[in-house]
């Protein structure tokens, strides 16, 4: 029997999760979005979470827990909850994981579904993988069952804190090489703030209580190469819209959550000197050639 997944959020990286299921035949995919514009003929929740064997919630951290909030009254144990969401909630300073645990019935499975995965290849056809980080090998194999022949390969990872960890600070820095590009930097001086970053975040995952190994693995550096040079990546975009505007015209994850980091670091932030040329720039308007510039 088909299994029954519910995806939660008719984005782009939902509507391309959509598609990866679709082209398989292998469940029956219900999309449902609070604009029901984006679904015309999507059912009501109370009609279709109640069948859920997966739930896919593919929304914006700032959103996660009153999306939770909205679906939890029709899950029934048996579902497993999984989260694409890569941010802080800014109120408490929480990882998704965290609002997850609190937001969703006692006892509720759930995962993190993170690493690269930019939706515009996925819809493509092209592969992406993700890291599902989850406490249970047991809904790790369901997981990657529901995946399997799909055009998303899987991998597990029981460092849920650090694979929530790793998905934050991989949009924050890929803001920085979204700037680089603004600034036509060559691909030698791209390559060097890459490695950069990759070092501070992963000595900011480890004092957060993330590891090392997964800041280099998939969901760290794996999603950072992908965002950070990817022309389809919101925080791609972001940085490189600054350069040329001098405002920032969308939101994403990365501009949300650097405030979150720098607080969470406390006085620790001033260690990270490219975080700290991107708080001068997103947050006290900083000019960012200059800002960037500095660290080479």
């Amino acid at each position: 029997m088909d299994k029954k997944v519910v995806i939660i959020g008719a984005g782009e990286i939902g509507t391309a999760i959509a598609k990866s299921l679709k082209d398989v035949n292998t469940a029956d995919i219900f999309l449902w979005d609070k604009d029901t514009l984006k679904v015309p003929e999507q059912k009501p929740l109370s009609e279709i979470v109640p069948q859920a064997d997966f739930v896919f919630f593919c929304v914006p951290s700032w959103i996660m827990r009153v999306a939770v909030a909205e679906v939890s009254q029709y899950l029934i144990p048996k579902a497993i909850i999984i989260s694409l969401a890569k941010g802080i909630e800014v109120e408490t300073l929480k990882t998704m994981n965290e609002v997850l645990g609190e937001a969703l019935p006692k006892g509720q499975k759930f995962a993190l579904l993170s690493g690269p995965m930019i939706a515009e290849e996925l819809v493509a056809g092209a592969r992406g993988f993700g890291v599902v980080a989850t406490a249970s090998e047991e809904v790790y194999s369901s997981i990657n069952n529901l995946f399997k022949n799909t055009n998303i390969f899987t991998e597990y990872s029981a460092d849920i804190r650090g694979v929530a960890l790793s998905a934050v600070l991989k949009n924050v820095y890929a803001v920085s090489l979204g700037i680089a590009d603004g600034l036509k930097w060559s691909g030698n001086a791209k390559s060097w703030l890459a490695a950069k970053a990759i070092k501070e975040m992963s000595e900011i995952s480890e004092i957060l209580g993330g590891t090392k190994e997964t800041i280099l693995g998939t969901a760290g550096l794996g999603d950072l190469l992908a965002t950070g040079f990817s022309e389809h990546s919101r925080n791609h975009q972001i940085g490189d819209e600054l350069v040329k505007t001098g405002k920032i015209l969308l939101k994403g994850e990365g501009v949300a959550s650097l405030n979150s980091v720098l607080k969470l670091l406390g006085e620790k932030s001033k260690d990270f000197v490219l975080l700290s040329a991107l708080a001068g720039i997103i947050i006290n308007g900083e000019d960012a050639k200059s800002a960037l510039e500095k660290l080479r």
